[in-house]
């Protein structure tokens, strides 16, 4: 997983002075600006220490905007104070425990994918709550200016940014808001133009050829058959309740805020998104990172539902009076019921969540960041010994390009080589996709392929390389006969070319 995040650093550097083309990323420019930013502020030798750093700082900043969002979703009626100390409740409730592996923290319940569809959705809030109405214009147009960006960072939250404003974009037609229509597409054509100038998120027809080919290989490559006998299938069944809950909720509630309702909408439509994207694969950690969106509205919709009275007929002297009737619909508060429900069931999701990552090795990584963000260890110090002996042996050998047929980025990183073919990682490419795979591992011919025989890369959910990758497979096979034990690495060369007799002259 790490790999991930590193790999691409010499490879996106390259495409960069336009030598390599842009590959097949599974996230987006998550994938490869942090490594990038570690690398301007700690050198090129400190990248994995400086991503995770990077990560980090983005992760917690995350997290204050889920606080942030969360207090606003609370009723002003609610004391200052029960509104904070519920929020510091859910929180901890949904974060990873403490002393998590950067990795856990990384792909927490609200991490670093959501970092721009965090900003997003808090625009959009004040957006249609606000009472002034150049503010409001304001947080529209930062909306507005990060969908892009938040398409290209991460491809899934991408999507999911796109169908969560074209909603909104909806509502403003609803409420006859031309000008916001507008300013929202006005808004997003100098996003484009800005991000197409600077190249920081990748070329457009990069990222949407991506996003294409995930849409059509997610399933072939990631899914798995859900399965109710599986714990993560469970938690999934645990997550298919919630958001059938949050809709009927939603459905009570639809008349109480003709504006605001629009963005609880959005978080409905959010809500099922992700728990389409999670149900692909329902395991681990993945079904508790599409959670918060429930988290939310439970928070709007609870604090403010009223169940009603039993309606009762005036009196005949009231229908004679001047004046409005009297109120046979007014009711009482549920949110104390409601926000019970809602600690209840964070305390649930925290013990499935613990189940999941029990057998997980427990680092320090809090209690040393302050020291390695200054600092961090040097990459030959980040990882196995193994690992820089087969970076050393891969720097010996000629080319500059490294196939992925090991699903190891770090090796990418330590040799400093690019991606042999578009796809970073061979359990990227489809079957349908293999015959393209060979093509271009032949055009790139790397003189050495490593493998890690002992990695479930080889065999993804109990699928081996050789069934899902057979033309590959086979090429590999015959054409890098000879290999060579490193720790629990497999370095595959080329034949050695016959040499000929030599011949005497007549």
């Amino acid at each position: 997983m790490r790999g991930e995040y590193t790999g691409s650093f010499w490879h996106m550097k390259a495409w960069q002075a336009g030598k390599v083309p842009f590959p097949v990323l599974i996230h987006g420019a998550m994938d490869y600006i942090p490594s990038q930013i570690a690398g301007a502020v700690y050198g090129s030798s400190r990248i994995i220490g400086g991503t995770r750093i990077v990560n980090t700082l983005i992760v917690c900043a995350t997290w204050v905007l889920f606080l942030e969002l969360l207090y606003l979703m609370f009723p002003d009626s609610m004391p200052v104070a029960r509104r904070i100390a519920w929020c510091l409740v859910l929180f901890a409730l949904l974060a990873p425990p403490f002393l998590s592996m950067p990795v856990q923290v990384t792909e927490s319940f609200f991490g670093i994918r959501d970092a721009f569809l965090a900003v997003l959705l808090l625009g959009y809030y004040h957006y249609w709550n606000g009472s002034i109405r150049w503010k409001s214009g304001l947080w529209l147009a930062l909306s507005a200016l990060l969908l892009l960006p938040s398409v290209f960072w991460s491809y899934d939250r991408g999507l999911i940014a796109i169908g969560f404003s074209g909603l909104m974009m909806l509502g403003m037609a609803f409420h006859k808001r031309w000008t916001d229509l507008a300013v929202s597409a006005g808004a997003c054509l100098a996003s484009g133009i800005l991000l197409h100038q600077l190249r920081w998120f990748g070329p457009f027809q990069g990222n949407f050829s991506n996003i294409f080919y995930w849409i059509r290989e997610s399933k072939n490559v990631w899914g798995l058959p859900f399965d109710f006998s599986q714990v993560g299938s469970q938690l999934g069944l645990l997550l298919i309740l919630l958001t059938c809950s949050s809709g009927w909720l939603l459905w009570l509630f639809r008349k109480a805020n003709p504006r605001g309702i629009w963005f609880l909408g959005g978080l409905l439509l959010i809500q099922i998104l992700l728990a389409k994207t999670s149900l692909n694969r329902p395991v681990n950690t993945r079904v508790l990172m599409a959670l918060y969106p429930s988290v939310f509205l439970l928070a709007a919709i609870g604090g403010r539902l009223k169940y009603p009275r039993r309606e009762v007929m005036p009196a005949p002297s009231a229908l004679d009076q001047e004046g409005p009737l009297p109120d046979s619909t007014a009711g009482y508060p549920i949110r104390s019921a409601t926000l019970a429900f809602a600690g209840v069931f964070g305390l649930m999701a925290l013990t499935i969540g613990l189940i999941q990552i029990s057998d997980s090795p427990i680092v320090g990584a809090y209690q040393t960041f302050l020291q390695t963000a200054l600092k961090p260890k040097s990459d030959a110090r980040m990882v196995p010994a193994e690992l820089n002996d087969v970076s050393s042996a891969l720097k010996n050998s000629p080319g500059t390009s490294l196939f992925g047929w090991c699903n190891e980025g770090i090796l990418q990183l330590l040799a400093r080589r690019t991606w042999a073919t578009r796809f970073p990682y061979a359990v990227y490419a489809g079957s349908d996709q293999d015959s393209l795979l060979l093509t271009e591992l032949q055009q790139a011919d790397p003189a050495v392929i490593v493998s890690h025989p002992d990695q479930w890369s080889l065999n993804i959910d109990g699928r081996p390389m050789a069934s899902r990758l057979p033309l590959t497979s086979r090429y590999i096979a015959e054409h890098y006969p000879e290999s060579t034990r490193i720790g629990s690495y497999t370095l595959h060369q080329k034949a050695s070319a016959p040499t000929s007799p030599a011949v005497s002259p007549p």
